[in-house]
């Protein structure tokens, strides 16, 4: 059986993209929703695992972000944090968190990066920056 789980967390952050000619040039922050989409088999071969029944546990998940995501971005001015990016949308910071996330989740699948409440950027398994 496969199944794709998601975790979902919260962080606000700063960003201002430069080569914009419009309000997204001025600093500006947003409260930002990252959804982590993890696909794969669910574990079902020993029935004393503890990761029994599941694609992963959310809380490894979890763990993956905060050692290798959130310490850039948790209340951060993210043109100051993301130094390898050379503009600053929502598109190019999916995909930085992607590419964070992707060596440490074997199962990942997507992420969805929203940007306030109405609108995201989706980076999926394949659609990785180079």
């Amino acid at each position: 059986m496969q199944a794709t789980v998601c975790k979902v967390l919260d962080f606000p952050a700063a960003h201002q993209n430069t080569r914009h000619v419009g309000h997204c040039s001025n600093v500006h922050g947003h409260t930002w929703t990252l959804e982590i989409h993890c696909h794969g088999a669910v574990d079902l071969k020993n029935d004393e695992a503890p990761n029994y029944g599941m694609v992963i546990d959310f809380g490894d998940i979890k763990d993956v972000y905060r050692e290798h995501v959130e310490p850039f971005v948790e209340h951060r001015f993210l043109n100051d944090t993301l130094t390898v990016l050379e503009e600053f949308t929502t598109e190019l910071i999916a995909g930085w968190i992607y590419n964070q996330m992707k060596p440490h989740l074997p199962t990942l699948y997507k992420i969805r990066l929203w940007e306030g409440k109405t609108s995201y950027a989706e980076v999926k398994n394949g659609d990785m920056m180079r």
